[in-house]
C-alpha cells in the first residue's frame, strides 16, 4: 500500500514540523516558468492574470516567489470547535448522536483544523459502520497514520468498496486537473482491471444506459464473464470508436466460446459509425470465408425493442439459425442506414419471426438490390404472414434497390402497413407489383420522390385482384419520377379491380412522361377526392384518360365524375393540358372554393358551349365558377369566366 501512496501524494508538498497554510496574491509566475516565457511573445496573452500558491510550507512559497514574502499570507487554521463542527456535518452526524460523539470528536483533532483535511475524513466516513470509525480511531491512536493530508487521502482510498474503485480512484490522481470524465471512460474501458465502471456486482444502483462516443482505442465494450451481471441494462449506445472490434469480447483463454451472452432487460441498441475493424456483436467465430453476421445464435436479447444501425460494415444481420428466430421477437423498430456490405435485408425465416415489428426504416445500403434474399429459402408452404404489424416503411437513397417486395411473399403480408415513403431509389420500376395487392387493404399514405426508373406506381393484376376492390389510400404524393408513365397500369381487361373510395389527397409534381392521372374508372368513384394538385408534369394531356374502355353506360353515354367533397384544385405547368376529360362528361364539384391555374397554355376552363357541331371540351361549368371563394387564373381567362360570374361572387 505503501506503493501506491506514492502514486497518490507524488504532487503534495507537505511539511509535518509547519501545519499551516499560507498562500500569495501575486501576479507573477514562477521564477522557472518566468525566464522562459519572456522569451515568447505571447507573454502578453499572461497580463492580468492572477495565480493563486498554496501550501503549508512558508519555505515553498518563499522559493516560487523570489523571496518576496510580503506577497504572502498566512491563513490560521480552523478552531478546535469550528473543526469538529464541520467534520460532524462532512460525517452526517448530528450533535445529538451519542454513538458517534466521542470518536468524531477524537478524530477531528487528527485534522489539525485544515478544511482539506476535514472535508476529506468526514466524507470517507459517512455512512460508515461503528467498527470502521473505532479501527481508524486505533490507527491513529498508534500513529500509523500521520499527517493531515496523507491520513485524509490515505483514508478515502482505503474505505473505497473495492479494488476496482481504488484503481479508478488512482487513475484520477494521475491524469491531473483538467481531465474529462470521458477521459476516465476511455482509459479505464481500454483497462481489463476497471470493468466495474460498466457494471460493478456490488453497486445498489447498477447502470441501466451505456453510451460511450468517440473512444478511438476502445476495441471491445464487455467481457463475455461480465455479461451475466448486467440484468438491467436497457440501452447500449456506442458510435466513432473506430478501434472497436466486437461489443462483447470472447474470452478465449478461458474457454468461454461456448458462453450464450444474454441481456435480459435490454430494449435499444444503437450503433453508428463504426469502421472495418467491426466484425460483430459477440463474434464467436470469425473466419474471412465466413460472412460477417452482426449476431449470432449465441446472443439472446429477447427484450429488445429498437435496433439502429449506421455506418457498420457487417455483411448480415443475422446469420438465420434456427434458435435465433426467438430472440427478436419484440422488436418494434428497425433502422439501417450506411451499411454498405449489406446486399439484402432478412431472411424469409427471420422475417416472419419479426411478429412485432411497426416501423422500418432502410437507407444509403448501396449493394443491397433487394429486401429479401432470392434462393436463399422458400416459403411456398407456410401461411404465415410476414411482418404482420408493420405500420411504416421508408426506403431513401437505396440507388441499387430493384425489388421491394419477392411474389413468394404470402398474399395477407403486411397487410396493416399505413405508411410507405420511397425516395432515391434509381433502379425500382414500380412500387406496389401485381402480386402485392393485398397491401392495397390498409396503406393510407404512399410518399414516391427521385426516384429515374420508376415506370408505375401500381401494377394490377385482374387474376389475383377481386372485382371492385375497395382500399384505404388517403395521401398519395409523387415527385421527380421522369420515366412514370403511368400511376395505375393495368390492361383493357381488367378493369374496375380496384377503387379508390378512400383518396382524399392527390399531388404530382415533376413527373414529365405521364400523360394522364386516373383511368376513368377509378376517377368515377373518387368519393372523398378533397385536394389535387399537379404541377410541372410537361407531358400530361387530360387529368382522366379514356383509353381504357371502362365506361359503357347505354343509357347515358357520356361519363359523370362526382366529387362531393373536392375543395382544392391546383394546376400549374403543364402545357400540353388541354381538358381534365378527352370527350363528352359532367363534371360536378359542388364544394370547390380554392381554383388554381397558371402557365397551362392549351387549356381552355371557361369555354362557352357551342353548338354539337362546333362542341369542345371544357373544363368547369359555370355552376362551379360560382362557388368558388378564391380563383387565381392568367389574365387570358379572365374575360370568358366573367360570363360565368354571377351576381354576389368574385
Amino acid at each position: 500500500m505503501t506503493e501506491t501512496m506514492k502514486d497518490i501524494n507524488t504532487a503534495v508538498d507537505r511539511s509535518k514540523k509547519e501545519p499551516e497554510k499560507y498562500m500569495d496574491k501575486s501576479i507573477k509566475l514562477p521564477a522557472s516558468t518566468a525566464s522562459s516565457v519572456k522569451k515568447k511573445k505571447s507573454i502578453s496573452n499572461y497580463k492580468g492574470c492572477k495565480v493563486l500558491l498554496i501550501s503549508e510550507s512558508k519555505r515553498v512559497l518563499s522559493s516560487q516567489m523570489e523571496g518576496k514574502v510580503e506577497s504572502i499570507y498566512f491563513v490560521d487554521v480552523l478552531k478546535e470547535k469550528e473543526t469538529e463542527a464541520s467534520f460532524k456535518k462532512m460525517a452526517g452526524i448530528g450533535d445529538r448522536n451519542t454513538e458517534f460523539e466521542k470518536l468524531a470528536t477524537q478524530i477531528a483533532s487528527k485534522c489539525y483544523g485544515l478544511p482539506i483535511s476535514i472535508v476529506a475524513t468526514g466524507r470517507a466516513l459517512q455512512n460508515q459502520s461503528r467498527s470502521v470509525w473505532e479501527d481508524v480511531h486505533r490507527q491513529l491512536e498508534r500513529g500509523k497514520l500521520t499527517g493531515a493530508y496523507e491520513f485524509s487521502t490515505r483514508l478515502s482510498y482505503d474505505l473505497l468498496e473495492n479494488e476496482e474503485l481504488k484503481f479508478a480512484f488512482l487513475l484520477c490522481a494521475r491524469m491531473g486537473p483538467d481531465a474529462l470524465v470521458m477521459d476516465l471512460v476511455r482509459y479505464s474501458i481500454d483497462n481489463s482491471n476497471i470493468r466495474s465502471l460498466i457494471k460493478p456486482k456490488e453497486r445498489s444502483h447498477p447502470e441501466k444506459v451505456i453510451k460511450i462516443n468517440l473512444c478511438g482505442k476502445l476495441q471491445t465494450v464487455f467481457l463475455a464473464s461480465l455479461v451475466s451481471h448486467l440484468t438491467l441494462l436497457e440501452t447500449i449506445e456506442v458510435s466513432k470508436c473506430d478501434g472497436l472490434k466486437e461489443i462483447v469480447e470472447v474470452e478465449r483463454q478461458s474457454n468461454t466460446n461456448d458462453i450464450e451472452v444474454n441481456f435480459p432487460e435490454l430494449r435499444s441498441l444503437v450503433l453508428h459509425s463504426l469502421s472495418d475493424k467491426f466484425i460483430g456483436f459477440y463474434p464467436i467465430s470469425s473466419t474471412e470465408e465466413e460472412p460477417r453476421s452482426l449476431f449470432n445464435e449465441k446472443v439472446v436479447v429477447s427484450k429488445l425493442q429498437r435496433l439502429e444501425l449506421s455506418s457498420i460494415q457487417v455483411d448480415e444481420i443475422w446469420s438465420d439459425q434456427p434458435s435465433q428466430m426467438s430472440c427478436f421477437r419484440n422488436l418494434i423498430h428497425l433502422d439501417v442506414n450506411g451499411c454498405g456490405n449489406l446486399k439484402y435485408l432478412i431472411s424469409f425465416s427471420m422475417a416472419k419471426s419479426l411478429i412485432n415489428l411497426q416501423s422500418l426504416f432502410i437507407s444509403e445500403c448501396q449493394k443491397m438490390t433487394t429486401i429479401f434474399p432470392k434462393g436463399k429459402e422458400t416459403l411456398a408452404n407456410t401461411k404465415d404472414n410476414i411482418f404482420s404489424k408493420l405500420k411504416n416503411i421508408q426506403l431513401r437513397n437505396m440507388k441499387n434497390l430493384r425489388e421491394i417486395w419477392n411474389s413468394e411473399l404470402p398474399s395477407n403480408s403486411c397487410h396493416k402497413l399505413n405508411s410507405l415513403i420511397i425516395e432515391e431509389c434509381d433502379k425500382l420500376v414500380n412500387v406496389i407489383p401485381c402480386y402485392m395487392e393485398g397491401i392495397f387493404q390498409s396503406l393510407c399514405n404512399l410518399r414516391v420522390t427521385n426516384c429515374k426508373s420508376m415506370k408505375a406506381v401500381f401494377e394490377l393484376d385482374a387474376r389475383k385482384g377481386k372485382d371492385g376492390d375497395v382500399t384505404n389510400l388517403q395521401d398519395v404524393y409523387l415527385e421527380t419520377l421522369p420515366k412514370l408513365e403511368q400511376v395505375l397500369k393495368w390492361n383493357k381487361d381488367q378493369i374496375g379491380i380496384l377503387k379508390l373510395n378512400s383518396l382524399q389527397k392527390m399531388r404530382v409534381h415533376d413527373c414529365e412522361s405521364l400523360e394522364s392521372i386516373f383511368p376513368v374508372s377509378i376517377a368515377t368513384c373518387l368519393d372523398n377526392l378533397e385536394y389535387l394538385v399537379i404541377r410541372d408534369c410537361f407531358g400530361l394531356r387530360e387529368i382522366v384518360a379514356k383509353g381504357d374502355g371502362s365506361y359503357t353506360d347505354k343509357n347515358n353515354p357520356d361519363p359523370s365524375f362526382e366529387f362531393p367533397k373536392l375543395t382544392t384544385i391546383k394546376l400549374s405547368k403543364l402545357p400540353r393540358l388541354a381538358c381534365f376529360y378527352p370527350g363528352d362528361y359532367e363534371l360536378s364539384c359542388p364544394v370547390l372554393n380554392d381554383l388554381s391555374i397558371e402557365l397551362c397554355d392549351r387549356l381552355e376552363p371557361f369555354r362557352k358551349e357551342l353548338t354539337n357541331a362546333q362542341k369542345m371540351p371544357t373544363f368547369f361549368s359555370g355552376k362551379v365558377i360560382n362557388k368558388l371563394k378564391s380563383m387565381h387564373i392568367e389574365s387570358r381567362h379572365a374575360q370568358s369566366s366573367s360570363s360565368y360570374i354571377g351576381e354576389g361572387n368574385h
